[in-house]
């Protein structure tokens, strides 16, 4: 749940366009508890850092953009709904600097965010819509990569050589789409902890260790895991968890697949599917602890 200030009443929501060269920009919507409604909000900045707290923000999204300062965005919320369907998005991009977002609700606001070299970090985001799925894309070149508790029918996440970890990632999708995972990182490691996964999932790495840890009774689909020059496995929790992995024959060491928590046949429900060339594989499901599962 994101706790949110309450919203003042407004007769006109302006839109609030700044930019600065070396000062740092720091947006306290906060007064006395509420928040005012600003129709949209464009930061851009070149040295230096943006803070923003507070911020109720309308159908023109949200855009945060620096080229070395760092971003760091706390309580926010954006309904983005535009006439006709129409959706604005939010987007948080630094080229140098990170880039953190906490406590944040986007409704209608498929959410971007982008770094060259240094780390992205997400807690408790939650996102929804009205119409269509709901868009998470996380990227970097080099930096890594930290969301918890981030809720989005579809979410991307890549980089080259930073490490990618997650913990109390949701995605369920809805009635018109499943939910989809997309993660790729060429040299860093993925760490998938506490995931809740109702559709589609893609990891992939050249050199990096893979570990896909799935809540019990959360997934439901076929499995394909595969490291060309690394181990892999594929376990549920024992005792601890009614989930159930169901081999099917393959004559290849070197990959693993089967089904997860269905009888004979999981075709149209979920998909998982990782594979690395020299990394290691471990696919946990239904553990609690992925630590201390057998």
């Amino acid at each position: 749940m994101v706790e949110l200030p309450a919203l003042s009443s407004t007769a006109a929501a302006p839109f609030l366009d700044l930019n600065s060269k070396t000062s740092e920009i720091d947006i306290n919507l906060l007064l006395n508890g509420t928040s005012s409604l600003l129709v949209g909000m464009n930061v851009t900045t070149d040295q230096s850092n943006v803070k923003a707290n507070g911020a109720y923000i309308g159908s023109q999204g949200l855009s945060i953009t620096s080229n070395s300062g760092e971003i760091n965005v706390t309580t926010l919320f954006v309904n983005a709904t535009g006439p006709v369907g129409a959706k604005a998005p939010t987007t948080l991009t630094s080229s140098l600097g990170s880039v953190s977002l906490n406590n944040a609700s986007l409704l209608d606001s498929p959410l971007t965010v982008s770094t060259d070299v240094s780390g992205i970090m997400l807690n408790n985001v939650i996102t929804s819509v009205t119409h269509g799925r709901s868009n998470v894309a996380l990227s970097s070149i080099s930096g890594g990569i930290v969301a918890s508790a981030l809720s989005a029918d579809w979410v991307s996440m890549k980089t080259k050589s930073g490490a990618i970890t997650t913990d109390g990632l949701m995605s369920n999708g809805n009635d018109a789409f499943l939910g989809r995972i997309d993660v790729q990182s060429i040299g860093g490691d993925v760490r998938l902890l506490k995931t809740i996964a109702k559709g589609y999932v893609h990891v992939e790495t050249n050199s990096g260790n893979i570990v896909v840890h799935l809540t019990s009774s959360t997934f439901v689909g076929l499995f394909y895991v595969r490291s060309e020059f690394g181990r892999i496995s594929v376990r549920n929790g024992g005792n601890s968890t009614f989930d159930t992995i169901t081999p099917l024959p393959t004559t290849d060491p070197r990959e693993q697949q089967g089904l997860i928590n269905c009888d004979t046949s999981c075709h149209y429900v979920g998909d998982i599917y990782v594979r690395t060339i020299y990394g290691n594989i471990d696919v946990l499901v239904g553990c609690q602890d992925p630590n201390a599962c057998p």
